[in-house]
C-alpha cells in the first residue's frame, strides 16, 4: 500500500498572506532547497547560501534590482540577508554582491527555483530562518513590505509580552511559530 505524505504548509503563525489560494500560495510553505551555483562555479545547497536567519530572496535575470530598494530599518533590525537567484541562462554579475546590494548571488542550476517561482514574477520573498516563506511582496513596493513585517513582528511580540505580564504561557514552543 502506497502512502502519500503531503508537504507541510501553515495557514496561521508568523506569516503575511499574499491573497493567493491555499493551493497556489508559497506563503506558509517551505521554500525549495535545490543545488545552486556560486559565482566561482562551485555547486552548493541553497540552504548554505541563505544562512541562519531571515532572508529576502529575488529571482530572475536581474534579482539585484528587485531587492535594491528594500533598505527600510526593519530589514536590518531582523538581520535580513538579500539573496539573488539568477535564472538560466545568465551571466552571473559578481558586482551585485560586491556593491553591497546582495549578500549572496547564485544561479538556479537545477531550475527548481524557476518552477516554484511561477506566479511570483516581480515579487520578493521573505523567508523565515526555518526556510518557510513568510511573505511575498511586489518588488515595486518595498515600503509596504516593511510595514507588513513590522506589524507582524509587533503583533507577535505584543502577544508574548501580554502573555508574560498576565502570567500565561506564550505558546513559544508551538509548531509553526517563531
Amino acid at each position: 500500500e502506497m502512502k502519500y505524505k503531503p508537504k507541510p504548509r501553515f495557514v496561521e503563525g508568523f506569516f503575511a498572506p499574499d491573497g493567493k489560494g491555499i493551493r497556489r500560495t508559497l506563503v506558509g510553505r517551505m521554500f525549495p532547497q535545490p543545488i545552486v551555483m556560486r559565482p566561482d562555479g562551485k555547486l552548493t545547497l541553497l540552504d548554505e547560501v541563505l544562512g541562519a536567519g531571515f532572508a529576502l530572496v529575488a529571482f530572475g535575470q536581474t534579482p539585484e534590482r528587485a531587492v535594491s530598494e528594500f533598505v527600510q530599518p526593519i530589514w536590518k533590525k531582523i538581520g535580513i540577508r538579500r539573496i539573488g537567484i539568477y535564472s538560466l541562462p545568465c551571466a552571473l554579475p559578481r558586482q551585485a554582491a560586491q556593491a553591497g546590494i546582495l549578500d549572496a548571488a547564485v544561479v538556479d542550476h537545477e531550475r527548481a527555483v524557476a518552477a516554484a517561482w511561477q506566479g511570483y514574477e516581480g515579487q520578493v520573498l521573505a523567508l523565515r530562518p526555518d526556510r518557510y516563506v513568510m511573505g511575498a511582496f511586489p518588488a515595486s513596493d518595498p515600503g509596504r513590505a516593511a510595514l507588513v513585517i513590522e506589524n507582524l513582528l509587533h503583533a507577535t511580540w505584543s502577544d508574548r509580552v501580554e502573555s508574560a505580564s498576565l502570567g500565561k504561557p506564550d505558546d513559544s514552543d508551538r509548531a509553526g511559530q517563531i
